[in-house]
This record gives structure tokens, C-alpha cells and sequence, in this order.
């Protein structure tokens, strides 16, 4: 089963596992009564996952804006006047910016995937998952898989579907036809949204990094770690007469 994760990609995946396609509820959630998270908790549950992430968007940059407020200055842009692309200059201009994404993003992605296999061959993954634990079950109120789902999908964000499916089978042990299989309602909903504010992948934060500095992509993903808790506890909490 495969499935790609965005930051507001929330459409399910179907069981078939030559079908890939992206969603309408947040992040990859599979079950065969539907796509996205209004066919695993319904429809009313997509829209508040929804809601709550526009919420989150508009109060984070008004906090921000206090913050950091920048200077509103009149904006005035010459129009040049459209020609037909050189092909030359556009290749050159594609290579350049693909060149940089490579080198600053892959051997992060490369050196954190060899981690990942590390800590999965030594069996160290589920100690990890210990560590974890009051957080992610006391106060996300998540099982313990998502919460390893949550600290590797970092490396490959689009793949946190399938290590949560992966992880749910290896702890069962058997097979996870879809996430409804061993989440409640709440907890599906809680997971999206955590999984959509959370920090983003090591691809993003390399080249944050590079245009920002590692100072202020520190802050960045720092600040989206502690949103995104608190915002999924929350969540848990005000979802969990419903689930």
C-alpha cells in the first residue's frame, strides 16, 4: 500500500496496492469505505481537521506579525514585457536549482535513512517508542506507533503512512490492512493534524538553512514541534467523547 503525505494531503489511500493516489484529509489514512479522513471518520471530521489547520495558519501569523512585524511598503512592480523563453536559460536555471536541492538535501536524506535502518536491525526503535511515551500516549493520546511515525516520517515525510502501517504490523504481529484497524476516530483526527504541523521533512530543513540560517530553522522547527503538540493535545482531549 503507498500513499503520498503532504502538509494538507488527506485524502486515503485505497487497499489496492498498484493504486497510488493522493487525498482529501490530511496526511495518508487507508480504508476501504472511502478516501481521506471522511472516509475513515466522515466527512464532518475532514472539514474540522480542516478547520483546525486554517485556525492554526491565521493565529500563528497574526502571533508572528506581533512578533515580527515587517514593514508594509508600497508595492510597485514594472511589467516587462513577455517574451518566449530561452531554452537554454531555463535548463541552466533548472540544473542550477535541482543541483543545490541535491547536494544540500540528500546526504541528509541518505546519512538519516542509514540511522533509521540502524536503530530498526538493533532493535532499538522500540525503546525509542518507550522514551516517547508520555507524550505521545499520556498526552496525544496516540498508540505508540504513530509516535515513531512521527520522529522518522521526518526524513521522508510522504512516507509516514507506511511506517505507521509497518510499525502497527511488526507490534501486532501481523498484517495492518488500513490505519481504522487500530485507531479510533479521535486519534486518526488528532494524527492528521499533528502530522500536518509538524516539522518538516530533513529536505525542507537543509534548504531553510540555507537560505535563512540554522539559527532561524532551528526556531522554525522548534516552534512547530511545541504547535503541533499542543494543538494535538488539545485535539485528543476536546475528540475523545466522540471517538
Amino acid at each position: 500500500m503507498t500513499g503520498r503525505v503532504g502538509v494538507v494531503d488527506v485524502r486515503l489511500v485505497p487497499d489496492d496496492p498498484a493504486v497510488d493516489a493522493p487525498g482529501v484529509a490530511t496526511d495518508g489514512l487507508a480504508d476501504e469505505d472511502g478516501p481521506g479522513v471522511a472516509g475513515v471518520a466522515g466527512w464532518q471530521y475532514a472539514i474540522l481537521t480542516y478547520a483546525v489547520l486554517t485556525v492554526v495558519i491565521i493565529l500563528a501569523g497574526l502571533g508572528l506579525n506581533r512578533f515580527i512585524p515587517g514593514d508594509k511598503g508600497i508595492l510597485i512592480m514594472e511589467m516587462f514585457p513577455f517574451r518566449r523563453p530561452v531554452l537554454r536559460q531555463v535548463a541552466r536555471k533548472t540544473w542550477m536549482r535541482f543541483r543545490e536541492f541535491v547536494w544540500d538535501a540528500a546526504p541528509i536524506i541518505v546519512l538519516g535513512s542509514m540511522a533509521l535502518g540502524v536503530l530498526y536491525e538493533m532493535g532499538w526503535i522500540w525503546r525509542l517508542g518507550v522514551v516517547l511515551g508520555p507524550i505521545v500516549e499520556g498526552w496525544l493520546m496516540l498508540p505508540m506507533v504513530a509516535g515513531l511515525t512521527l520522529v522518522f516520517a521526518v526524513l521522508r515525510k510522504e512516507l509516514a503512512l507506511q511506517l505507521l502501517l509497518v510499525f502497527a504490523a511488526m507490534e501486532a504481529g501481523g498484517a495492518v490492512m488500513n490505519i481504522a484497524s487500530f485507531m479510533t476516530t479521535s486519534q486518526i483526527v488528532t494524527y492528521a493534524i499533528v502530522n500536518a504541523i509538524y516539522i518538516p521533512c530533513v529536505a525542507t530543513i537543509a534548504v531553510l538553512g540555507r537560505e535563512v540560517g540554522w539559527r532561524r530553522t532551528a526556531y522554525i522547527s522548534a516552534g512547530t514541534i511545541v504547535l503541533a503538540l499542543i494543538v494535538g493535545g488539545i485535539i485528543a482531549r476536546v475528540l475523545l467523547p466522540f471517538s
